[in-house]
């Protein structure tokens, strides 16, 4: 999570600790930004496939 606030600019509101106990399937989390096109940014992630990959000594984030 933290290197996809990092790329985007954003940072964590809410978490929704009472909508994310009740359903095992999806993570509602509140995402921050004084800048709209961040949020922006950020909501292009929707649908696809994030996730950290290590390459040698460093971690990439990837989103495919």
């Amino acid at each position: 999570m933290e290197d996809i606030l990092d790329k985007f600019g954003c940072y964590c509101g809410d978490n929704y600790k009472k909508e994310n106990e009740e359903d095992p399937v999806n993570s509602y989390v509140e995402f921050v930004s004084d800048n709209i096109e961040e949020i922006e940014n950020l909501l292009t992630i929707i649908g696809k496939h994030v996730y950290n990959k290590v390459d040698g000594e460093y971690v990439k984030l990837v989103i495919e």
